[in-house]
């Protein structure tokens, strides 16, 4: 478990934790690529000649463990002599639209505020959506000088970036220039923008072509890793209609699933890949390691199994990168494992005299209720157990009335504050609200644990 109560109480996560991944990657340095995917790099304006590390995530603002990935994406990229790329599936409908922040009520507490980045809320995927407010002004709000400092480096950025041709352009600029301290800027491929390369829309051809076998693959492959929880594809053998792992984009409107029989009557620069394709398209053609966080790399198996079981295919490695650091909030308020045992206390310590220490009375109490069960079980009347229980915890409450008192009393105020000791729990807040020494100490251990594992290679 990480310590709480300071901003650089940080834990990290990189697995495999040995230089499996890394070896990988300088293995792949010398081989001869595909045309296809040489091809496919260029399309895309990303290296031919050098190995390729790439991570990337939706268009939201993030938390430290997914900047821990860009981070990790660099230090592996300067110390393989790789080229560091980010992949924005910007295909995908996440919250880029607003943010929640830390704020201080009336009363001094610390309570979640959110604040909408532009008028009312789309479901619209940032590739399809209109860029955010350039001219917001943030009301005043009462915060960490972090979080206050963090929010209006934000608007600054959106603002500067509010001249970009969609959301997701915006997004990828803004969180580009706000990781600048910490992550240099790399090449960002958007997963709308997949169609313009030959090896993209070859992969759709095939789809569509064996969309029968490739759907089934699939939804197998889903099936093998439950914890996943990755939706099976909709499939009509006797119609000839499979739902393919693709998406529909259009400006302003719902992403829409796409069937193998519509293809045909779809343009290609409409045509987005699924979470499962997007990863496994980039580790077929686009990277030579591929850092995912933790959810990735629980998906990511159900890619593996179905691009090989269908193509045939050999993906780049993957590496496993996330990380945890807090804000520092609540003043020491109790963590929430401390307010469920003080309310479990304070409830049981009524009828268990154990809680007390009093572990006689504890033993008469038992025996009470074993009896009743008895006389039950024997169809007996349990009455004059019932009594004697009645009484046994009566005495005994009276005589430790204020020792009960006070755990009663200790747990209503640690449940008065059950809201702060979440926040101060809370990993989520944007990467950006924590002050840079906090951040740069998460680069440094990440870079720490990543050269020194790749200077363990041969």
């Amino acid at each position: 478990m990480t310590p709480r109560g300071g901003q650089r109480d940080i834990a990290i996560t990189v697995e495999p934790s040995g230089p499996t991944a890394l070896s990988k990657l300088q293995l792949r340095a010398g081989v001869e690529r595909p045309p296809i995917s040489q091809a496919t790099r260029n399309a895309l304006e990303l290296p031919t000649d050098q190995p390729i590390v790439m991570t990337g995530h939706q268009a939201a603002w993030w938390h430290a463990g997914i900047l821990a990935k860009y981070m990790a994406c660099q230090a592996i990229a300067n110390c393989a002599e790789a080229a560091p790329s980010w992949v924005m599936p910007d295909q995908d409908v996440s919250d880029y639209a607003f943010l929640e922040a830390p704020i201080k009520d009336n009363e001094g507490r610390w309570k979640r505020e959110r604040i909408d980045l532009t008028e009312g809320e789309s479901a619209v995927p940032a590739a399809s959506a209109s860029t955010l407010s350039g001219h917001m002004r943030l009301r005043g709000f009462e915060s960490l000088p972090s979080v206050e400092s963090g929010m209006h480096r934000l608007l600054a950025a959106l603002e500067r970036t509010h001249v970009r041709d969609s959301a997701a352009l915006q997004v990828s600029d803004t969180l580009t220039e706000l990781m600048a301290p910490q992550v240099d800027p790399a090449p960002v491929v958007f997963a709308s923008r997949l169609h313009q390369s030959t090896g993209f829309c070859e992969l759709v051809e095939r789809l569509k072509s064996e969309a029968r076998q490739a759907t089934q693959i699939y939804n197998d492959a889903a099936r093998a890793i439950p914890q996943a929880r990755v939706s099976p594809l909709a499939r009509d053998e006797a119609a000839n209609q499979f739902e393919l792992p693709l998406w529909r984009l259009r400006r302003g409107q719902f992403r829409r699933p796409v069937f193998s029989h519509e293809l045909d009557d779809i343009p290609i620069s409409e045509i987005a890949p699924r979470a499962l394709l997007l990863t496994g398209f980039m580790r077929l053609h686009m990277c030579d390691l591929f850092i995912h966080g933790t959810g990735g790399g629980v998906y990511d198996q159900i890619t593996e199994r179905w691009l090989s079981d269908w193509l045939g295919a050999s993906l780049a490695p993957i590496l496993v990168v996330s990380a945890t650091l807090r804000l520092p909030l609540g003043d020491g308020a109790p963590p929430a494992e401390d307010i469920d045992r003080a309310v479990w206390a304070a409830h049981h310590a009524r009828h268990h005299p154990a809680v007390l220490g009093q572990t006689d009375l504890e033993s008469q109490r038992e025996s009470f209720v074993n009896a009743i069960e008895k006389a039950r079980s024997e169809q007996h009347d349990p009455a004059p157990f019932f009594q004697q229980l009645h009484d046994l915890l009566r005495e005994y409450r009276e005589t430790n009335a204020p020792k009960l008192k006070s755990l009663q009393d200790e747990a209503a105020s640690l449940v008065s504050r059950r809201d702060e000791a979440l926040l101060a729990s809370d990993r989520t807040w944007p990467f950006f609200f924590h002050e840079q020494d906090a951040l740069n100490q998460l680069r440094e251990r990440l870079e720490s644990s990543i050269c020194s594992t790749a200077a363990g290679v041969s």
